[in-house]
């Protein structure tokens, strides 16, 4: 007989598989894409690949060879569509796509929607039922994974042109940060820059969770923070490394709706250490501090957006109805406030010691 903790491995789809993921909407565990796209969990699967869509669309606003691409990915699906209806020769054609599309922003889904044909529209959600829409959204690399090889003969006046290139991928530094000595009369304890170690693994897994999304969920993704990050969360101090990063990895397996593999746990590392040693020698705490002011600028986010509904009733809303179930209360501003406080004394911290203290050899 199975025990109460070995039901609650199983797969509460097929009941017969052992269960390895969690939906982080329902908290249904499953063990396979199969049972995650199947009829009973279809409200679930469909509006986690209906955001893909819908973000997607939101992050391209004002990007022109961004907009090309999203043109270029909808006129696939009616292509898809116009191959297999050829035969219907007694239908009136509908006017192309990129003529309908004139004039409206194609980060606005519902505009867009309300554009498409019928049968373009069944042939989205059909994309949608299949899974296939991972097949025309891109994947999302992250930004830190670009590191310059060393060369030992390099021409002097390229060095600025390098420089521009991966600063462009990251996000953008914040203005008139201050200098330590100006915050803090006394020098900085050892643990700094564990602590900081812990705060990074947490903004990588919740930046990899969201695929590079977080602050279209700047609520979600500054809980994911406060709930991985012990030192965010309540000022723990770690005297390693490894212990900064077994606190954040554990938290990560009694999170469930943050649950991930271990594959997932592993790769998170080699991120934090790929933050740490920057795109280049010359700049080794440039993606440190390019990661604590993107999460600065999360939490503002997050804090602007307490207490307001931003929830929409509109035609693509209607038929792709997201009962949101991450279901997470409104951090109080006061704690925001106080994040970030935080976040301000580890970019001044960094700005300082950062590239000596991870100085790579």
């Amino acid at each position: 007989m199975e025990t109460v903790e070995d039901q609650s491995k199983t797969c509460r789809i097929c009941n017969v598989t052992t269960g390895k993921y969690v939906c982080p909407r329902c908290n249904v565990v499953y063990c396979s894409l199969i049972c995650y796209r199947a009829n009973v969990h279809l409200q679930c699967s469909e509006s986690f690949y209906k955001e893909c869509i819908e973000e997607e669309l939101k992050a391209r606003n004002g990007d022109p060879k961004s907009q090309k691409e999203m043109l270029d990915i909808l006129k696939r699906v009616e292509n898809e569509e116009d191959d297999e209806s050829l035969d219907s020769d007694d239908e009136e054609m509908a006017p192309e796509l990129e003529e309908r599309l004139a004039g409206i922003s194609l980060d606005d889904a519902d505009a867009v929607w309300d554009v498409l044909t019928e049968e373009e529209r069944k042939e989205f959600v059909d994309l949608l039922q299949k899974g296939d829409v991972s097949q025309i959204v891109p994947n999302w690399t992250p930004w830190w994974k670009y590191r310059e090889e060393k060369k030992l003969i390099e021409e002097i006046t390229s060095s600025s042109t390098r420089d521009e290139t991966f600063m462009q991928n990251c996000p953008k530094l914040l203005d008139n940060i201050p200098s330590f000595d100006e915050i803090c009369k006394k020098s900085p304890a050892a643990c700094v820059q564990f602590n900081l170690i812990n705060i990074l693994y947490a903004y990588a897994y919740v930046t990899q969770y969201f695929a590079g999304d977080h602050h279209s969920f700047a609520m979600e993704a500054v809980h994911g923070l406060v709930i991985l990050s012990c030192n965010i969360r309540s000022g723990c101090n770690y005297d390693s490394a490894e212990a900064a990063i077994e606190s954040a990895s554990s938290e990560v397996t009694n999170c469930q709706w943050l649950s991930g593999s271990k594959d997932l746990k592993n790769l998170i590392k080699a991120d934090v250490k790929e933050i740490l040693e920057g795109p280049n020698d010359t700049h080794r705490s440039f993606y440190i501090m390019s990661a604590l002011s993107d999460i600065y600028n999360l939490i503002l986010k997050a804090k602007n957006e307490a207490g307001k509904d931003i929830g929409g009733k509109s035609a693509f809303s209607k038929k792709f109805s997201d009962k949101s179930v991450f279901s997470l209360p409104a951090l109080p501003k006061a704690q925001l406030r106080t994040i970030l406080k935080k976040i301000e004394f580890y970019l001044s911290w960094s700005k300082k010691y950062a590239a000596d203290v991870f100085c790579v050899t």
